[in-house]
């Protein structure tokens, strides 16, 4: 209907393109922000009123939320093979928006946990439908310019976050804030409804292939697929590190809180230069498959091997330059990366391993981060031998994509 209105008053498809791809964005932003402002505050929320959650109820509800968000989406793959994108994103924001709202109205501890979860799998479903929506697009630098837009969006979010987290005054008002998070979801649920079209775009797969094609393929796949699933959980790991740098700072140093600022330097830098990283990545990406991500595992083991010097404002700024410019190389890639290999008939179902990836990533990041700290602490080891174990994990990849690149010089397009 949409489409039609607009071809009938003499838009061009380019222009109406660039409008599906801005309501896209935005919905997206907005589910982003929810997501990133949860990481913040689920933890906080829930210890106050009216919800006097204990903090052994919290952390699991907190563990639950950490694994959730993208964990699910290896479970709702076949679902994105059967309906439209639209009908995904709609459900998917819909159903997000009326999981918050309930909690809302209602406040104990087993409802709770029964949204968060249903959240974490309708966050999964929007998660997975919009990476695959984007990777239909039919050109190769089509496809990895729009994730690297993708990329860019999330970030902006997550700067957003990382501001409001510290300004926005929450206490007090618990349940206003599931409240606007509720509208926020329902916002873009509405975007989708009322302004997104893929109608013409029909799902050039309409059913799950056998679960033996799908064993065939990882056979003879695995070797060319495996580093781009080990590449994700390792820089998704060092990324949510980030996380526990002020536990790291209150155990070992001095809590300073600009080093706030020097940290959020890090979306900052990708919202401005990201498209520019991306042109480089294509040409080295036509060079050789892998090159673009050697080079990032380059910057990303640096920064952490810099930071083993000493944890302070001195080594904190290179290391956050050289880490998002090595987190922009690898990052928004890896999902186009992974499509040149995936036949669209399994495309769904192999990317939502990623999602599980990245949910088992950012939970040891976050776990076994905070459990190395107190060990460390207790034993009174030097708590910079953290940041130097982690900057041996980008050194054994990269070793592994060398010898990976003397063996594999091209790659075709997966074909069905």
């Amino acid at each position: 209907m949409i489409q039609e209105s607009f071809t009938a008053a003499g838009t061009t498809l380019m222009e109406i393109e660039k409008f599906q791809l801005t309501i896209f964005f935005i919905a997206r932003a907005l589910g982003s922000l929810v997501m990133f402002l949860l990481n913040f505050w689920i933890a906080l929320l829930l210890l106050e009123e009216p919800f006097y959650f204990t903090k052994a109820q919290t952390l699991l509800i907190v563990f639950v939320y950490s694994l959730g968000t993208r964990g699910f989406e290896i479970a709702i793959a076949p679902i994105c093979q059967k309906y439209l994108y639209k009908t995904l994103l709609f459900v998917g924001y819909f159903l997000s928006s009326i999981c918050l709202f309930s909690i809302y109205y209602l406040h104990s501890y087993v409802f709770v946990l029964i949204c968060i979860i249903i959240f974490g799998i309708t966050y999964s479903l929007t998660s997975l439908s919009s990476r695959l929506w984007l990777l239909d697009r039919k050109g190769e630098y089509e496809r990895l310019k729009y994730c690297g837009y993708l990329y860019r969006i999330i970030n902006v979010s997550a700067g957003l976050a990382m501001l409001l987290a510290f300004l926005l005054p929450y206490n007090g008002n618990v349940l206003s804030v599931f409240l606007v998070f509720s509208v926020l979801l329902m916002i873009s649920a509405l975007l989708v409804f009322l302004f997104f079209n893929d109608k013409d775009k029909l799902k050039q797969c309409t059913e799950l292939k056998s679960l033996g094609i799908i064993i065939k393929f990882i056979q003879s796949e695995f070797k060319n697929i495996s580093v781009y699933y080990f590449l994700l959980f390792t820089i998704v790991h060092l990324n949510f590190l980030f996380s526990v740098f002020p536990y790291y700072a209150k155990n070992f140093s001095n809590l300073h809180y600009y080093y706030g600022w020097i940290i959020a330097l890090n979306p900052i830098m990708i919202i401005l230069f990201q498209t520019r990283i991306t042109n480089i990545f294509h040409a080295l990406y036509k060079q050789y498959n892998d090159l673009g991500f050697l080079l990032g595992l380059l910057f990303v083991g640096l920064s952490f091997g810099i930071l083993g010097i000493g944890f302070n404002v001195y080594t904190l700024v290179p290391f956050v330059l050289l880490f998002t410019v090595g987190e922009m190389l690898i990052f928004p890639h890896i999902d186009f990366a992974l499509s040149k290999y995936l036949p669209l008939s399994i495309r769904p179902i192999m990317l939502s391993l990623t999602g599980l990836i990245f949910a088992l990533g950012k939970t040891t990041a976050e776990t076994g981060g905070v459990y190395m700290i107190n060990v460390f602490s207790e034993k009174g080891i030097s708590g910079e031998f953290i940041w130097l174990i982690h900057s041996l994990l980008p050194v054994l990849l990269g070793v592994l994509i060398i010898l990976r690149l003397k063996k594999y010089r091209g790659i075709k397009e997966a074909v069905i």
